[in-house]
């Protein structure tokens, strides 16, 4: 099954991705969401046997201990500027330890997409100490993250699931241009650019705000 990064209502997104797959007309076994906001994000996914039944990941932890029912929309590098963690992380314990040199904590970084003209792939945000980045492999990494954070939930409670029996739902609001919404767009396929067999829908949904 080859990718769709179409732009969709909700309900065309109900059409094409839950209807046929409720139905048992589609070889996807599974339904997955991504909530990618600007402050915190998590993900929900159900099984095609019991499609009703919604499950979130319900515990994100923080060095060990329970924290929230999200987690922060946070990415973290290491100082060979390489993806080390997205949401709670060990940057403040590292400052705490005056050990965090190098390392760069980027945070609402979403908010570049907010009524930005100039959107493109030499886009940039800036960590907390204001050191800029290129924005796009920001936003890459922290959908991979969800990514393979949601397939080990999934591993966790059946067997035998490949990447390919999922069917991802990644939501932007209707409120965003079409530079935010192709610059999500762009973002996933970073993710995904070397899997041809994932398919994922992007959902567009009205909302007053932005989360």
């Amino acid at each position: 099954m080859g990718r769709a990064f179409t732009f969709q209502t909700a309900s065309q997104c109900r059409l094409n991705a839950f209807e046929p797959w409720q139905r048992r007309l589609s070889p996807i076994s599974h339904v997955a969401a991504f909530d990618f906001g600007t402050t915190y994000s998590g993900y929900a996914f159900s099984f095609r046997d019991d499609p009703l039944k919604v499950q979130t990941n319900q515990i994100w932890y923080s060095e060990g201990k329970f924290v929230s029912l999200k987690t922060p929309t946070s990415v973290l590098l290491n100082p060979e500027g390489e993806f080390d963690s997205f949401g709670f992380n060990r940057y403040a314990s590292k400052a705490e330890d005056d050990e965090h040199e190098g390392w760069r904590l980027f945070r609402r970084f979403k908010m570049v997409l907010h009524n930005n003209k100039e959107l493109s792939r030499a886009t940039t945000v800036e960590d907390i100490e204001g050191n800029s980045h290129q924005a796009l492999p920001i936003f890459s990494m922290a959908i991979k993250f969800l990514q393979k954070h949601l397939l080990q939930a999934v591993a966790n409670q059946t067997v035998g699931v490949l990447e390919k029996d999922i069917s991802y739902v990644i939501t932007v609001p209707a409120i965003w241009d079409d530079n935010a919404k192709e610059f999500i767009r762009a973002a996933i396929e970073e993710v995904w650019n070397l899997n041809h067999a994932v398919t994922a829908y992007i959902a567009v949904y009205k909302s007053h705000t932005s989360t």
